[in-house]
């Protein structure tokens, strides 16, 4: 990704705020820089009294332009943006982008990708900071006696401004109930999310203002043509995804795909598959696992290379001998992503060499489906109050942001379901208020800050069509699965791991013949034979866990005793030491002694 911020002093002499600001963008790239073993590029710039800086991390992408300066007029991007690919920007075709941001927003929601980005312009000197309509990458904003700042980390922003850094109780009860952030908030007290489909204007001495440029019914129905016949919404969507998995791996220097065993990264496989074209793959997990026997036939149909990533250390392991390391990684993702996620970066946790640059652009399968309804009877107060057993010190705050974000949604949900299932309908608006536009941006932005992640099933076309069938009572319609059996139907008998997990009969059986096929493969005799790891999935070692998660919170309590009550987080470890609240816990404690 490329790290934004954009400062508007106040209170502070121009020679020093130019200072501040230069210094901050050259020592949070020298961080980057140490911790990746590579340089990576920044450039800032400032429009009258307001600066705007980017360092930038995206490495492969072909034809990506992510700062321009074209003298009046310029844009800094974070993300990647695909209906500008190979395009030169300090064209008239660069106007066009700076006239839609400033002028007519409603056109980002036809642009494709996951990205924000700052436009600014000399002639009247605004700068504009715009989330992208489908998918954002992440910006926060807020104020203090040094002025407003928006950008890609809180605790940077805090310190342009000259405001303290508090935790937010609050927000951190809801970050040990979900294991990600939720509710438009941080760890840090006073900074904001700015969400996807929403600008912030920053122009002469006035305070920046912020607007919704469309809302989530306009952005469903804006140039949306319904189409009756399923055949059509097939064949639609499945042209739509070829063509931007066409355009995304034209433009990869280094394309991988990350294959598991279920059903949305075979789709795009098959995307790739049906273009004629043929691409690297991988699974991650045990050699033993149905998601790598089931990736390895799938990726033997489709005619790519495949290999399996094999973690060799259990990740408690690591946390207990990498402290340290764990931290150094927190001053770069400041807890948008769980450490039990980033500690799958081992060469650095274990070794601590820099962490492995990884030049790849990944295709991802994250889309609007994955969330389904049953899952949201978790984010309920009764299930919120049994899932934390009402231990939570600061619960009834947790329980206050909750609300309020559900009361957006339901807002939504009236607008765009009049009428219909509320319950249903609640679970599309929770998905692109909350998982399919934040979560997942969050979350790739933290694990692989440098590279590249495609993903081109989060896409409007798939989006609106999916609302349209649900309006229509046809919500049965599995997109995914459909598309998939366009583009390459004859891995269609291969089943997902759903299927083998939940059915029997036939599933027993070819799942049986899945496993006879690999046992036999040279590929799978290799990989056993050399394969000298330490698979927790496998080879549980609850006996130590007991005892390293309690080593960890006795020599960790700067703040953790302040969040939840220590009889509860005892229950859990000595009964359920691989809960994730645990993991979560031990993320807010690690932030919390870093940055308050």
């Amino acid at each position: 990704m490329s790290f934004l911020y954009i400062w508007k002093p106040e209170n502070i002499s121009p020679d020093k705020a130019e200072m501040k600001f230069e210094g901050m963008i050259r020592r949070q790239a020298q961080v980057y820089s140490s911790y990746f073993g590579k340089e990576f590029p920044y450039a800032y710039k400032k429009i009258e009294n307001t600066y705007i800086g980017q360092i930038d991390l995206i490495k492969g992408v072909k034809g990506w332009q992510p700062w321009v300066d074209c003298g009046e007029f310029g844009i800094a991007w974070s993300g990647v943006c695909e209906n500008f690919l190979g395009t030169e920007l300090c064209t008239e075709r660069g106007k066009e982008v700076f006239d839609s941001t400033l002028n007519n927003p409603r056109d980002i929601v036809y642009w494709d990708g996951n990205f924000a980005l700052a436009a600014w312009c000399k002639l009247n000197n605004t700068i504009t900071v715009t989330t992208g309509a489908t998918q954002s990458q992440p910006l926060w904003y807020t104020n203090g006696p040094f002025g407003w700042a928006c950008g890609s980390r809180a605790a940077v922003l805090l310190d342009l401004v000259g405001k303290d850094k508090i935790i937010d109780k609050g927000q951190t009860g809801l970050y040990l109930a979900a294991g990600y952030h939720k509710g438009g908030g941080t760890f840090f007290q006073g900074v904001h999310l700015l969400e996807p489909r929403h600008q912030l204007t920053f122009q002469h001495s006035d305070q920046p203002v912020l607007r919704e440029y469309i809302t989530l019914l306009d952005y469903l129905t804006l140039g949306f043509e319904p189409v009756v016949e399923k055949d059509e919404i097939i064949e639609i969507s499945a042209e739509k995804l070829k063509y931007r998995i066409g355009r995304q791996m034209q433009y990869s220097e280094n394309p991988i795909l990350e294959l598991t065993g279920g059903k949305d990264s075979r789709c795009i496989g098959a995307a790739i598959y049906g273009n004629g074209d043929t691409i690297r793959s991988f699974t991650a997990g045990s050699v033993h696992s149905p998601e790598v026997k089931i990736a390895r036939l799938v990726a033997e149909e489709l005619c790519f290379d495949h290999s399996v990533s094999v973690h060799a250390t259990d990740r408690l392991l690591l946390l207990e001998h990498s402290t340290e390391q764990v931290r150094n990684w927190l001053q770069l993702s400041e807890g948008l992503e769980s450490i039990r996620q980033v500690l799958l970066f081992e060469k650095y946790f274990q070794n601590q060499l820099p962490i492995q640059y990884n030049n790849t652009q990944n295709f991802h399968g994250i889309h609007y489906g994955m969330l389904k309804p049953k899952t949201l009877t978790a984010y309920t107060k009764v299930n919120i109050q049994n899932s934390m057993n009402s231990k939570l010190l600061r619960y009834g705050n947790a329980i206050e942001l909750f609300h309020s974000l559900k009361n957006k949604i339901d807002i939504d949900v009236e607008r765009i379901f009049a009428g219909q299932n509320k319950e249903k309908a609640w679970s599309f608006v929770f998905f692109w208020r909350n998982l399919g536009s934040i979560w997942g941006s969050n979350a790739m932005s933290a694990k692989q800050p440098v590279g590249w992640w495609w993903t081109p099933l989060i896409d409007r076309t798939l989006i609106q069509y999916s609302w349209w069938l649900f309006k229509n009572n046809l919500e049965g319609l599995q997109l995914i699965h459909e598309k998939t059996k366009i583009n390459a139907p004859h891995i269609n008998t291969i089943p997902d791991i759903g299927q083998m997990n939940t059915k029997k009969g036939r599933w027993g059986q070819l799942q049986k013949k899945i496993n006879n096929r690999l046992l036999k493969s040279e590929f799978y005799r290799k990989l056993r034979k050399n394969a000298h790891y330490y698979d927790a999935q496998y080879f549980p070692i609850s006996f130590q866990r007991t005892d390293i998660w309690q080593s960890f919170f006795e020599k960790n309590k700067y703040a953790w005793k302040d969040i939840v009550d220590p009889h509860y987080i005892q229950y859990l470890i000595k009964r359920q030491p691989n809960a994730e609240i645990l993991w979560s816990l031990a993320t807010i404690e690690l932030i919390c002694q870093e940055y308050f």
